[in-house]
């Protein structure tokens, strides 16, 4: 595996509307895309909807989780802050893959309450990515070009800037 990381720095998804709810649904997000990458690269499946609590910490104002989805050996590793005392403050979330050979994705994003829906309106931070090979990247950018209809564009990333958050 390359020790090579780039960030995503053009090319990423739009962020919806929070007033409208075909926008809001509609909208691709982290979870589509990274549907759409296991159900591309491995032969887990990956329940987004099924997580594994790890460690929860919480204190008079936020609470921390971390925990993945899918199995030990393959998944979707993720760690989360929310604040408790108003849901004014976007909930902030890392997601990383786990036990795919080809790569390493680490992307960080906040979702904002939608009213009803809950913390569900998409919002981007950074987005770093690591390719194992040429092959791997081309995988990385049609998946992408395949859930958000653009081309997503690379720049070289430092290694000082790479988040630990999910360590």
């Amino acid at each position: 595996m390359t020790d090579k990381w780039l960030t995503v720095a053009a090319g990423l998804p739009d962020e919806p509307d929070t007033d409208g709810m075909n926008a809001l649904c509609d909208a691709p997000g982290p979870g589509r895309f990274f549907d759409k990458l296991f159900a591309s690269l491995t032969d887990a499946s990956v329940n987004r909807f099924s997580p594994v609590i790890e460690s929860s910490i919480r204190d008079d104002d936020w609470e921390f989780t971390k925990g993945f989805f899918g199995k030990k050996d393959a998944g979707l590793h993720f760690a989360e802050a929310r604040c408790t005392e108003t849901s004014s403050v976007d909930m902030q979330c890392a997601w990383e893959p786990y036990g795919v050979p080809e790569g390493q994705v680490r992307w960080e994003f906040s979702l904002k309450k939608a009213g009803q829906f809950g913390f569900a309106a998409f919002h981007h931070r950074t987005l770093q990515v690591s390719f194992s090979d040429d092959t791997a990247q081309a995988l990385f950018l049609k998946i992408w070009e395949d859930v958000f209809k653009r081309t997503p564009v690379f720049q070289a990333t430092a290694l000082e800037a790479i988040s630990d958050t999910l360590s």
